[in-house]
This record gives C-alpha cells, structure tokens and sequence, in this order.
C-alpha cells in the first residue's frame, strides 16, 4: 500500500493543481430531475440526487518508477457493507482527479464505497510531464493493486478508457471487480486512419481527443492565441467504426460543429470561452455558475498532453482482454465527442448492452444531469457478484 496522506489542511481538498476550500469548490448542488435511459422522466429506480458533502481528502501514490501522483480519496460511510468494492476513478484529456470530486465520490462514499480519484502523469497534481500510453496504464494498474477493501472497480471517462483497457491486458494488472466506461471507444478502433473524401486522412478514434492532443500546444499561463484550424489537414475527428459511412457521420450530420468541436480542442478555446466549453463538454442548461468554476479547473489541470499520439498510433489496436472483468458502458445522447454508434460499439466489443441516457453531454460526471449517470453506474455495482 503505498498511498500517503498530501499536506493539504483539513477542510480543504487539492482540485486540479491547487488547493481550494471544498465548502466552495466540492459540494454539490441540487440535482436536476433525472431521466431514465430514453429520456422518459422519474419511474423505475429512483435515481441519486446530490448527498451531504463527504470529506474528499488529497492524498500521494508512489508509481512504480517512483513518481508521485496525485490522489483524492473519500472514504465510504460508516456502516457500508464490507462486500461493496472500492472505486477508481480515471479521467480523460484535459481533466483530473478534481472532476470526480464535485458529483461522483461524495454520492458514492455516502452510498458506501471507498472512493480514489487518479490525477494521470502531467495532469492536476501529479508529476511528469504526460507520459505513454503504456506508462499511464501501468501507473492504474499499480494503484489498482495498492488500494484496500479487496478487488476494486475501475470507472473510466472518455480517453482514461483507452488507458483503462491497455491496463487490462497487462500481467500485473490486479483482479478487477469490474471495469466502467463512460462515453468511452473500444481501443481497437484507434488504428489505421481511414480516407474521408479528396483524400484527406481523418482518424478513426477518440479522435476528437486524439488529433487535438497532438496539435494543441502545451498550457503555458497565460496561454497565448491559438492559430486558425487547417482543415486541409485536419479534417474533423469522428468517433470509430473503421469504415468510410461511419467516419462521414459527424461531418454530414452538421459539418459546422464538427469543424468547431475540432477546433476546440486543438485551440483549447473552452477554457476561456464559455459557449466552446458548453458544446463539448456540457449541456446548454448548466448553470452558468457551474461552467465558470469548471472552465477554471480546465484551465489549469493538464500542464502536458496527456498522451504522446505517435506511441498511441504504434500502440493500437489493442488485443481485447483474454479474461475481461464485468463490464459496464454507458453514454450521453448529446455527447459532442463520443456518439452513439460508438457507444454501441464499445459494448459489443464487450458483449454488454450499454446504457444511453437523454439529456446527457459528454462530462457525465460534472453535467447537470449527472445524477442520471451515477444512478444508472450504481445500479451495475449493486448487481456486481460479491468478490471472491
């Protein structure tokens, strides 16, 4: 075990890279009336709204190598069933462990599991300077080993699922209790970019992530103007499919976004500009309150590009895991980056029906509705088989 208490005072918790109180920063505000999957209010399970605010405290884990990175744990509550697996939580580009802290670890410690949030190589508080994909995987599969309470589940957002699933394959990868990805696409998708028209390359991937982690430069503050996108080169990115109907789909549904949804995250224009960072990452009926303090976060948790894109490219597709864990997948109806298609694929690369949710923009953890998410994610985990 190898996860030491951080130096931050009591009562406040390190969000991003600084230290902030969690009265202001992590206590979450009224849920908006959730809606179940098909977008049909209230009936069936009752959904979560936001709980008390748990105590979210910094703490350090030893990677292998050495370095240090950052971690934010909630304890589960007092009297939580012992047989309830602890969470990990991996985020995607251009955030860290902060975006779990606002919504998802105090509802789930109140719900009674131990919750740990990773800030990846280069990423909030951690160190580095970025790191390869086999490098984060590596970094998640030993704190997945280092945590307590017995097998833990691994819930992963957006591009955290592509390091998710290479940790999966590797041999020191722990027993898993299960594995989450929300709006996530399955790794093998990553590869061999197809032909989008006049012969320009498009992407297949998480490409939207992918091609602007590459492009963009790093976050020096203050950040300086960002040049105009060259789409003779970098046509829009789509989610993955590997062939030519599915690469077009985000360009013929409406090729103005998707030139201002690539040109977001190549420029990193939704740190300061308020409509960018809604339609990315957020719905329109977020308070506005609410996107300024995480447009904030995002402008200061990913000093590097979470991933190198050449590695990334030499690295996939990934053979898919000879023993999986369980299985969870859901998406967002709105979803800016991930669409459904490519929700549908990644849970049938894992043979799992994936939960789509109405009213949902692709920061699940963070959107308005995010209770909706984290009401559908508990459900699986209540439906886990105890560890054995």
């Amino acid at each position: 075990m190898r996860l030491a208490a951080g130096a931050a005072a009591p009562g406040t918790a390190v969000v991003g890279a600084a230290r902030c109180s969690m009265a202001s920063v992590l206590l979450p505000g009224a849920a908006a009336t959730p809606r179940r999957a098909g977008g049909a209010p209230g009936g069936g399970r009752a959904q979560p709204r936001a709980q008390p605010l748990r105590a979210v405290v910094a703490q350090r884990h030893a990677a292998a190598d050495g370095a240090s990175l950052e971690v934010l744990h909630a304890p589960a509550a007092p009297g939580a069933p012992p047989t309830r697996p602890p969470l990990l939580f991996v985020h995607g580009s251009y955030h860290a462990a902060w975006c779990w802290a606002v919504h998802f670890m105090p509802h789930f410690a109140a719900a009674g599991y131990a919750c740990y949030a990773l800030s990846m190589r280069g990423q909030g508080a951690s160190d580095g300077a970025g790191g390869k994909l086999a490098l984060h995987a590596a970094d998640v599969a030993h704190l997945a080993a280092a945590l307590p309470g017995g097998p833990p589940v691994i819930v992963a957002h957006s591009f955290g699922g592509l390091v998710v699933q290479d940790a999966l394959l590797r041999a020191d990868c722990p027993k898993l209790a299960g594995a989450a990805f929300l709006c996530s696409v399955r790794a093998p998708e990553l590869a061999a970019p197809p032909s989008c028209g006049g012969g320009r390359s498009s992407r297949s991937a998480a490409g939207l992530l992918a091609g602007a982690q590459r492009l963009a430069p790093p976050s020096p503050q203050p950040r300086p103007p960002s040049p105009p996108p060259n789409t003779h080169k970098h046509t829009p990115q789509v989610p993955p499919s590997g062939n030519s109907a599915i690469v077009r789909r985000y360009v013929l549904r409406d090729p103005l976004r998707a030139l201002r949804v690539t040109y977001g995250f190549i420029s990193k224009n939704f740190v300061d500009d308020a409509a960018a960072a809604r339609e990315l990452f957020f719905s329109a009926d977020l308070p506005a309150a609410e996107l300024e303090r995480y447009m904030a976060e995002l402008a200061t948790c990913s000093r590097a590009r979470l991933l190198d894109l050449k590695d990334v490219g030499q690295r996939v597709p990934l053979p898919h895991p000879a023993a999986p864990p369980p299985v969870f997948v859901l998406g967002g109806a709105d979803d800016a980056v991930v669409d459904p298609p490519a929700v549908a694929e990644l849970g049938a690369a894992y043979g799992v029906t994936p939960v789509l949710l109405e009213g949902l923009a692709h920061d699940v953890m963070l959107d308005t509705r995010w209770a909706a998410a984290a009401g559908a994610l508990q459900s699986w985990l209540e439906a886990l088989p105890a560890a054995g």
